[in-house]
């Protein structure tokens, strides 16, 4: 399997993390949760711009994301080992 880039893995772990609460419409301060994954705010707001533009993830507000249900079906087929 190849390498996850940096959005791919944000996008997985926050539907893991979404999925292990059990509410995969999950709201997380991107910049906490970035911090977890040991990334700098510059590359959070990259990264969620991305995902934003791309209907992976929508912002409630400023600091606020959640998933859509594009993200959700992309982080399940990532999770099933599918190859893009």
């Amino acid at each position: 399997m190849s390498k996850l880039t940096k959005d791919e893995s944000f996008l997985i772990k926050l539907y893991e993390q979404a999925k292990d609460e059990g509410d995969l419409g999950l709201e997380v301060n991107c910049y906490s949760f970035g911090k977890k994954m040991v990334l700098t705010e510059r590359v959070v707001k990259n990264i969620v711009r991305d995902l934003a533009q791309a209907n992976f993830i929508k912002k409630v507000d400023q600091d606020t994301i959640s998933l859509t249900q594009n993200g959700i079906n992309l982080a399940q087929k990532f999770q099933e080992g599918w190859v893009f």
